[in-house]
């Protein structure tokens, strides 16, 4: 054994690793004198591999050998060189892999299975124990072994040696899980299932018996005097499982109709299936629920929207009734005292300031909206994916909700509805002659007037203070408009 190179691929995504979860494996081998590294030169090639006595493929994942490397591979055992191939649960198809196609080159194929056996197990019944034949070709009697999350295997023609089978008890049942293949010069071992060779875990390579059926098996491909005739002649003689003693190829016929139990594979699928779908829908529902809820605190906050809107609404009636001054009627009604001196520059600002306000409140209600499309168009594309299992009454919501911007209701500097009457009142102060006489000559108190003015900028005192209050301006722009207005009711008094 000594100076032999044994190489472990890594180049298919393997799952076993040897600096990972194979410490114990390689350990163990290097223990017996053997050189043991990873291979990573991606693509296989001759040159590369033929540097190893064994080559070991723990278990591709979601990688395909492509046709060289097939030719590649069954060139090197035909010379005289080993493998050695470990599948995992669900064979091929459940690791997206072809090894199969490698195998059956050597009359040997993975089901795409897994053994299960209620009765005889490891405490869970994808940990089956399983019965190995190393007695017909080896001097040592290895006791049964957990076969943790493995397939079965196919035997192909009648030059394929079981190594291994699974009880009675098991499904599928009496099927061959270690298989043994002379090809050429050289030999081929495939297993069903590369976990019960891992590093700490239970059924693994710390079972007892799974190290020494690892160590069976570089035993039997190194072992040069290995005849087929010897082994023949110590085939078992269990009538559950063979008919004739000395019949290989009636034990190799039987091994093959047993791993084709197609009810039980069918089954196996079908849970499979059952798993995913439930798994499926179940994000599903996560991912509704939580659109739900979303939409929920988006249809809130148009409410509250909504709300503030009516209360700016209310106030601009109230600016509108307290600080300007009221419509003029002249045909045969007393013409209110109003100066017309007054500084409207002041009333602009103030509702210039309630302009900006109302226009980032619009700017709010039409981000939220354009949120609350984007959630409605989610949510339908949600409904498609999963037509049963969504209350179409989540997607009912009101699509007709109609904002009147508070922009819309101060258009210009001053209020709707004032621009006729306040051009009215210019007019009448520029051609003051041309009015009835009871209005011409009527004289006007300058108290009246003063008053007049000084309840006018009193009420926008207010207003002003109210705009500062509730951060409409700040605290600079407040007490220069303050100013400016207490120095007009200076002008005045």
């Amino acid at each position: 054994m000594m100076n032999q190179k044994i190489g472990f691929d890594i180049t298919g995504k393997e799952r076993g690793r040897i600096f990972e979860n194979y410490m114990t494996v390689k350990n163990e081998l290097e223990k017996l004198g053997f050189f043991c590294e990873e291979y990573d030169n991606y693509q296989l090639n001759e040159a590369d591999i033929d540097k190893y006595d064994i080559l070991i493929f723990p278990c591709p994942d979601n990688s395909k050998f492509n046709s060289n490397e097939l030719n590649i591979l069954r060139n090197y055992v035909n010379n005289g060189n080993n493998l050695i191939l470990l599948s995992h649960a669900g064979g091929d198809k459940g690791r997206r892999t072809n090894l199969s196609i490698l195998s059956e080159i050597f009359g040997i194929k993975f089901n795409n299975d897994q053994v299960f056996d209620e009765s005889q197990n490891l405490d869970l019944d994808s940990f089956p124990l399983v019965s190995t034949h190393s007695e017909y070709y080896s001097n040592k009697k290895i006791g049964p072994l957990c076969y943790r999350i493995g397939c079965s295997l196919e035997i192909l023609n009648n030059k394929v040696l079981p190594l291994a089978v699974t009880n009675s008890t098991a499904v599928p049942d009496n099927a061959v899980i270690a298989a043994f293949s002379e090809y050429g010069k050289g030999r081929v071992v495939c297993v069903g299932s590369y976990e019960m060779f891992r590093d700490d875990v239970k059924g693994g390579i710390t079972y007892n018996a799974n190290l020494e059926f690892f160590l069976f098996l570089i035993e039997i491909l190194i072992k040069k005097d290995l005849k087929k005739d010897k082994i023949n002649d110590f085939l078992p003689v269990d009538k559950e499982i063979y008919s004739n003693k000395n019949d290989t190829r009636e034990f190799i016929n039987l091994q093959k109709s047993s791993t084709q139990n197609i009810t039980n594979e069918h089954q196996l699928m079908f849970k499979e299936f059952q798993k995913q779908v439930y798994e499926l829908l179940k994000q599903q529902q996560l991912s509704v629920d939580q659109l739900n809820n979303k939409f929920e605190i988006i249809t809130q906050k148009l409410e509250q929207i909504k709300n503030e809107q009516v209360r700016l609404e209310g106030e601009y009636n109230n600016i509108k009734d307290k600080v300007l001054a009221p419509n003029i009627e002249i045909y045969g009604k007393e013409l209110p005292l109003i100066d017309y001196s007054m500084d409207f520059d002041l009333i602009k600002d103030g509702l210039a300031e309630f302009r900006l306000e109302s226009d980032l409140i619009n700017k709010k209600i039409d981000e939220l909206e354009m949120e609350q499309k984007r959630i409605k168009d989610l949510l339908k594309n949600t409904q498609k994916i999963q037509q049963n299992n969504i209350n179409d009454s989540l997607l009912n919501f009101n699509e007709n909700i109609i904002f009147v911007k508070a922009s819309d209701l101060v258009r210009n500097t001053r209020p709707p509805h004032f621009n006729n009457n306040f051009n009215n009142k210019i007019e009448l102060s520029q051609n003051a002659p041309n009015l009835p006489l009871e209005f011409q000559d009527r004289p006007v108190a300058p108290n009246q007037v003063n008053n007049k003015t000084l309840q006018q900028f009193q009420k926008f005192l207010h207003f002003l203070k109210h705009q500062f209050e509730i951060g409409i301006i700040n605290e600079k722009e407040y007490l220069d408009k303050k100013a400016k207005i207490e120095c007009k009711i200076r002008e005045t008094m």
